[in-house]
């Protein structure tokens, strides 16, 4: 696991200090998309003209764990790849996380009427002494700090933190690469972590 700003540094010192290695990086669990601009999948890269390219192998973890007509997953892989194999994945991707939703309640009655309301705490979301409109949440992740401001509306408290997301469950579950390699192969991949 590399911080994710060296990937490429590391796959190109792998390929240039160690005759035969094959290097693959770990882009997610999806399989490779045609369409996209943005890798996903394992891919192989290779070293041309002092750049690194991903060309090669294009697979997904799942597949790799399937012996098709192998004994094994691993005597597969065997045949695919005889000498050694480097896997990089970046930090970031190998902590995938979960999708998630905005999670807040609209006042269905009182002088809040419609307002958007932190559920912890029932209280209206004011942002800069206007309130916060359900049409005005983004595609960020909003939370709030609760506790005393020392007004006497509430009593002196330790402030918490409120978070105004939570997972979603209705989407697909998403799968940390990491946690995937973790599970279904861990005789197959020596996991290393190098912090620089």
């Amino acid at each position: 696991m590399a911080p994710p700003n060296i990937v490429g540094k590391w796959c190109r010192e792998v390929l240039i200090t160690i005759p035969g290695a094959r290097v693959f990086t770990i882009d997610g669990l999806r399989s490779p998309g045609r369409s996209s601009t943005v890798p996903n999948g394992v891919n192989e890269v290779r070293y041309r003209n002092g750049r690194i390219v991903r060309e090669g192998l294009h697979t997904t973890l799942t597949d790799l764990r399937l012996r098709k007509n192998s004994k094994s997953a691993r005597d597969r892989w065997q045949k695919i790849c005889p000498g050694p194999s480097f896997w990089i994945v970046g930090r970031d991707r190998a902590k995938l996380s979960y999708f998630w939703k905005h999670a807040y309640s609209v006042a269905q009655s009182g002088p809040c009427l419609g307002s958007v309301i932190n559920p912890d705490s029932g209280a209206p979301l004011i942002v800069n002494d206007e309130r916060v409109l359900a049409t005005e949440f983004e595609k960020t992740r909003r939370s709030e700090i609760l506790g005393s401001d020392g007004g006497d509306r509430e009593k002196d408290r330790r402030p918490i933190y409120s978070p105004l997301w939570q997972a979603d469950g209705k989407r697909i579950r998403r799968f940390a690469p990491l946690e995937f390699i973790g599970r279904y192969e861990p005789a197959t991949f020596c996991i290393t972590s190098l912090c620089v």
